[in-house]
């Protein structure tokens, strides 16, 4: 028997309803809109997750005058189809009926909203910045490819393979990745192993991070590398950047601190020697194939 719920009924149809109404909403963001009028920056992370986006949000939590959340809801992460024509549109309405609610709410009479979620980029970076303007804070956390490939795969994330790896990295399919290579991934046995579309993400991702800088050339940017975090010098560098450096002693208290390893999660093993041998004839591949300003070197890991 199927269970029925509260918005199965009329009267939870009916409060939907009302919820979603434009009108309603339009008043709901006007006043969250005032709440939010404190906020110096709105931050978020172009990542491609396993680069310490957890540590950075450890960085500001418990400080009154800031927010610092790590994948809220909604996470907006790609749960329908893989390659719809619609998609941009379907992220750029959901983010306007529910995650910049979600934003404000969050943010509401505070300082600084902080959110590290490596959705950003890949699902609803350009409505983002086209909502919160020049507020908006894009910290561009970069660890090297072979240390991100190596962690989704030891945690049985692989893009376009397993459901962790469809439901929140990019399938190597899609028709609006920069750097599509999913001929390659089906066809040639050279390229067969999980390992290869995970490294490949690394390089979808970064080249992503360029497409971004293109389009919106005088968006407000900082690039860090993952060690950077360990950095207290970086750390103030960051903080001046999202126009907090007043909260210098209560961060810089924690830096160092490391999270989220997922240790337990994690259930295979990659040689590094042979890993890096991967990435070589990975990166030469995608050399030959692209056009040389989307390629990223994998050995450059400080941030500038």
């Amino acid at each position: 028997m199927q269970k029925v719920t509260d918005v199965d009924t009329p009267f939870g149809r009916l409060a939907r309803g009302i919820k979603r109404n434009p009108v309603v909403v339009g008043a709901s963001v006007r006043f969250l809109e005032w709440r939010c009028r404190s906020v110096r920056s709105f931050a978020f992370v172009a990542s491609t997750g396993r680069s310490g986006t957890t540590t950075l949000a450890r960085l500001f939590e418990d400080i009154p005058s800031c927010v610092a959340l790590h994948e809220p809801y909604p996470a907006m992460k790609s749960d329908y189809a893989t390659d719809s024509a619609d998609d941009a549109q379907l992220h750029r309405t959901r983010f306007q009926q529910v995650k910049r609610i979600q934003v404000l709410r969050a943010a509401s009479n505070l300082d600084f909203y902080l959110e590290t979620n490596h959705q950003f980029l890949k699902n609803f970076a350009y409505p983002a910045i086209d909502y919160f303007g020049r507020r908006l804070r894009v910290i561009h956390l970069r660890r090297d490819p072979v240390s991100v490939a190596s962690s989704f795969f030891a945690i049985g994330s692989v893009p376009g393979k397993t459901k962790l790896g469809s439901l929140y990295l990019i399938d190597p399919h899609r028709s609006d990745n920069v750097l599509p290579i999913g001929d390659v991934l089906d066809h040639d046995p050279k390229f067969a192993d999980d390992l290869y579309p995970c490294l490949w993400y690394w390089y979808e991702m970064e080249a992503r991070v360029v497409r971004l800088l293109e389009d919106y050339p005088a968006i407000s940017i900082m690039h860090l590398a993952t060690d950077d975090l360990n950095q207290p010098d970086r750390v103030k560098d960051l903080l001046s950047f999202l126009a907090l450096p007043h909260l210098a002693d209560r961060v810089l208290a924690k830096v160092g601190l490391r999270t989220n390893q997922k240790r337990e999660e994690k259930q295979r093993t990659v040689d590094r020697d042979k890993a890096q041998e991967m990435d070589d004839q990975l990166s030469r591949l995608l050399r030959d194939r692209f056009d040389a300003r989307y390629i990223q070197a994998g050995s450059k890991t400080r941030g500038s």
